[in-house]
């Protein structure tokens, strides 16, 4: 990276670059949240649960919220949606967190871009009623830590 510039390009001044994981980055910072939200209210919230999956292979979602005796799934994704409507392998993903935690309600959570709202959805499964929502967080303003907690309260 030395010689380039900010940006990725070659440039002609000398410039130091940082690359972060962001993926892991919003998923450090919305976990830490939830956890303190979870706690006020007398919920569970755990980190990184996993269950066997396939052979040697586990599943782990981001985040399992356990209140008043219902599993609630939250993953984040560090993404930028252009629409409400969230990738098939995300949907799928979400689907099998449902069926493995026993969890009727699944979230995806993204970083709000281009001021798309929350949205919930539901499977088309005859046996079970699951659902999966999407929570845009904002990060800037100070909104995020209401919005955050209003979110919480009304994923039931």
């Amino acid at each position: 990276m030395l010689g380039l510039s900010p940006i990725q390009r070659p440039g002609e001044t000398l410039a130091l670059t940082l690359l972060f994981a962001m993926n892991d980055l919003f998923e450090a910072y919305i976990g830490a949240l939830v956890v303190r939200a979870a706690r006020q209210r007398g919920w569970k919230a755990r980190l990184q649960s996993s269950l066997p999956f396939w052979e040697k292979i586990t599943i782990r979602p981001d985040i399992v919220i356990e209140a008043d005796g219902r599993r609630i799934i939250l993953d984040t994704k560090w993404k930028v949606l252009s629409s409400p409507r969230p990738g098939m392998d995300d949907l799928r993903q979400m689907y099998a967190y449902n069926r493995f935690f026993a969890a009727e309600r699944a979230f995806l959570v993204y970083p709000e871009v281009n001021g798309l709202g929350d949205h919930q959805g539901c499977y088309h499964d005859p046996d079970r009623h699951l659902g999966c929502g999407l929570l845009f967080v904002s990060l800037f303003e100070g909104k995020y830590w209401r919005q955050m907690r209003e979110n919480a309260c009304s994923l039931q």
